[in-house]
């Protein structure tokens, strides 16, 4: 639609020279979002599993049934695991906050994951902490954006509004960041631990270790990284910091002319 050699845009300002080509703001955003979470290694393959989750309950109608029932015995809320698509802008903010309500009962399906061999090392890789902990605080940041998101979606658009949500979308994203190992309260991530605890719900699964690290090869870790401490200090560092960096620093969509 708007490439600069033979987009639409492009064509019909050929024809007509005065026109002015507007590029959705919304969908901007989304990209920029995209693109930007793109910079942090783990997020893409994060993103991928993501989508394979959505996809391998959404071809089984009996794995929904399981999904739905054993959300019910673990008292969560009863959501689909929604699918990530790129041309529907912020999509991964109802897939990360929906996953993150349900996380206990997805987990709770490992037999139905092991038997299948498609599926076979996705629980693996979402048994662990890094995995975890990633959701978190995903479902702190997006929540803005999906916001900021809205009001440029909007029929009846206000740009005195939109002025005024742009910054305040940069400076709250910046104020998570800032908050840097100390989650803001009331937080997420500031109750990552506390649900890792809960023998209710992730704490009946036992999420310690960073399986996928040892099953690359990458050694088996040393004692301090398996402890709790050792975990949240290396999530901060290669994938928290860098996520809410990202975010916060995520382009503003603006019009072409």
């Amino acid at each position: 639609m708007t490439g600069r050699v033979n987009g639409v845009v492009k064509q019909l300002t050929d024809s007509y020279p005065k026109i002015v080509g507007v590029a959705c703001a919304a969908h901007r955003l989304g990209l920029a979002c995209k693109d930007s979470s793109n910079h942090v290694k783990y997020m893409a393959t994060f993103r991928d599993h993501l989508q394979d989750l959505h996809l391998f309950f959404r071809n089984s109608a009996n794995r929904t049934a399981t999904l739905k029932a054993a959300s019910i015995t673990l008292g969560v809320i009863d959501l689909k695991i929604k699918e990530v698509k790129d041309t529907r802008w912020l999509s991964q903010h109802k897939a990360i906050e929906n996953l993150q309500r349900n996380l206990p009962a997805v987990l709770a399906e490992e037999a139905e994951m092991r038997r299948c061999l498609g599926a076979r090392g996705l629980y693996t890789f979402c048994a662990t902490y890094r995995f975890v902990a990633a959701v978190y605080p995903q479902a702190d940041v997006l929540p803005h954006l999906a916001s900021l998101s809205r009001v440029f979606q909007k029929a009846d658009v206000n740009f005195l509004h939109i002025k005024e949500m742009v910054p305040v979308t940069i400076n709250t994203l910046r104020n998570i960041r800032e908050a840097g190992q100390t989650p803001l309260p009331g937080s997420f991530l500031s109750r990552l631990h506390e649900d890792l605890d809960n023998s209710q719900g992730l704490g009946a699964f036992n999420i310690q270790h960073e399986e996928e690290r040892d099953r690359r090869g990458r050694g088996q870790g040393n004692g301090q990284e398996a402890t709790r401490e050792g975990q949240w200090a290396r999530f901060q560092q290669e994938v928290n910091n860098d996520v809410i960096a990202t975010a916060a620093a995520t382009p503003q969509p603006h019009h072409h002319k």
